[in-house]
C-alpha cells in the first residue's frame, strides 16, 4: 500500500459538523487517507452534540475560541493556532465547508503554508457583499484561495466560472447535507412538543446578523400576534448568541402558544423539521434540509445564495417585517394549492451520494509519489460537470 494522505477537516459550527461528517466517514473507509477532524469551537459543544451523532470525535482542538471575540479576533486566533498545527503535522490537503470564519481561516492558513485546500459547498453567491454578512465576503475570498471547489449545483459552478475560477478545478457533487439527513432521519426520537388538535405547528429559527436588533423585534412581534389568535403553536429554537437568545426570551416568554427551545441534538432537530406544518427561518442549512423533507419554508431574509430552493417551489423569501411575517404565514395555511406545492419533496441539491463523489474525486486528485509529494492526476478524473 502507498503512503497515506493526511487530510485535515476543519470544523467550527454545527452546520459544518453536520455536512462534513458524511465526508469524513466516507474518506476513512479508504486505506489511502488518514483523516483528522480539527475543531475551532466557533460553536461550543460540537463534539458532544453533533459529532457524537455520527460516532465521530475531534483529533485536534484549536485554542482559538473565547467568549465575546470579534470576527477579526477569532480569525486571528484561529489562524495562529491552525498555523502551529500545520507546521507540527503538515497535511497533504485541508478541507473546510461553507462560509464561516472557520472556513476562511482554513483557506488562508492552508494557502500561507502552501497546502492544498478543498472547499465544500463552493460557489454560493447572493451578489451582495453585505448580505449575508460576513458570509458572502467569506465565501468570495475562499473562492479565490481554494484549489478544489466542490459545488452543490450547476448554478454555483457558473458563479465560480464567472469569477475566473478554472473550470477544471470545479466539481458539481451535490450537497453532503443529503447524506447526513439520510443517515440520521430514521432514528426514533421523542419530540419536545405536544400533539394539540386543530393547531398548526410552526418551527422558527433566527440567528443571522442581518436580523439582529430591529428585524428580530419585528419577527417577535409577528410571532406574538399570530400566537394570540390561538390557531398556531410556535416552537422557537433559540440560538446561543446572546443578541438573539436574550431578546427572544424577553419578548416571547410567557405566551401559552410560544415554546422557547434550547438547541437540540441533530436527530431531534430533523424530526422537528419533518413534523412541522411550516418552518420560518433565516438559516442557510434549513434551505437544504426542508425541501428534501417536503416541508414548506419561509425565509426571513431579503436574498438567498440558494436560488435552487426558490425555483423548486419549496420556499419563499419574506424579509423580516411584522406585516410580511403575518401575511405570508396566513397565506401558506389558507392557500391549499400553494401548500401542496411547498410540501412536495424536492432534491434541488441532488440526493444522497455527494460525500462519496467528493471522496472519489479527492482519491483521484491526490496520489503519493515516492517523495510523498502530492500532485494532480487529471488524466484519470471522471467527467464531473
Amino acid at each position: 500500500m502507498g503512503t497515506r494522505a493526511l487530510i485535515n477537516c476543519l470544523i467550527g459550527t454545527r452546520p459544518e459538523a453536520i455536512k462534513m461528517a458524511p465526508l469524513v466517514l466516507a474518506l476513512r473507509k479508504l486505506d489511502r487517507f488518514d483523516v483528522q477532524v480539527v475543531l475551532t469551537n466557533q460553536h461550543p459543544d460540537i463534539e458532544s452534540n453533533i459529532l457524537s451523532t455520527f460516532n465521530l470525535s475531534a483529533d485536534h482542538q484549536l485554542q482559538s475560541f473565547f467568549p465575546h471575540l470579534s470576527l477579526s479576533e477569532f480569525l486571528g486566533k484561529t489562524l495562529i493556532s491552525f498555523d502551529q498545527l500545520l507546521k507540527f503535522q503538515p497535511p497533504q490537503c485541508v478541507l473546510a465547508q461553507g462560509d464561516t470564519t472557520t472556513a476562511l481561516a482554513a483557506a488562508m492558513g492552508s494557502r500561507y503554508q502552501k497546502v492544498l485546500f478543498g472547499h465544500l459547498e463552493a460557489g454560493l453567491r447572493t451578489e451582495n457583499r453585505l448580505l449575508p454578512f460576513p458570509e458572502e465576503l467569506n465565501r468570495r475570498m475562499i473562492g479565490q484561495l481554494a484549489d478544489y471547489h466542490f459545488t452543490p449545483s450547476s448554478i454555483a459552478r457558473k458563479n465560480l466560472i464567472r469569477e475566473g475560477i478554472p473550470s477544471e478545478n470545479i466539481f458539481v457533487t451535490g450537497n453532503t447535507i443529503n447524506d447526513a439527513v439520510a443517515q440520521v432521519i430514521s432514528r426514533p426520537e421523542i419530540l419536545p412538543w405536544p400533539a394539540e388538535a386543530g393547531q398548526k405547528r410552526v418551527l422558527c429559527t433566527i440567528h443571522r446578523r442581518e436580523n439582529f436588533g430591529k428585524p428580530l423585534l419585528q419577527i417577535c412581534q409577528g410571532i406574538k400576534e399570530l400566537a394570540l389568535a390561538d390557531k398556531i403553536n410556535f416552537y422557537c429554537l433559540m440560538h446561543p448568541n446572546p443578541q438573539v437568545k436574550q431578546i427572544m426570551k424577553r419578548e416571547l416568554l410567557g405566551y401559552r402558544n410560544i415554546h422557547l427551545l434550547e438547541p437540540v441534538a441533530y436527530p431531534i432537530f430533523l424530526k422537528l423539521l419533518q413534523q412541522a406544518d411550516l418552518i420560518v427561518s433565516d438559516s442557510g442549512g434549513i434551505q437544504e434540509e426542508a425541501p428534501c423533507l417536503g416541508r414548506p419554508l419561509l425565509i426571513l431574509r431579503e436574498s438567498t445564495e440558494r436560488p435552487e430552493v426558490l425555483a423548486c417551489g419549496s420556499a419563499k423569501l419574506i424579509g423580516s417585517s411584522t406585516e410580511s411575517f403575518i401575511e405570508n404565514i396566513e397565506e401558506v395555511f389558507s392557500n391549499q394549492t400553494l401548500y401542496k406545492i411547498m410540501t412536495t419533496p424536492s432534491l434541488p441539491y441532488g440526493g444522497p451520494g455527494a460525500a462519496l463523489k467528493i471522496c472519489n474525486i479527492l482519491s483521484m486528485l491526490l496520489h503519493a509519489d515516492q517523495e510523498n509529494c502530492f500532485t494532480v492526476d487529471r488524466q484519470s478524473l471522471p467527467s464531473v460537470a
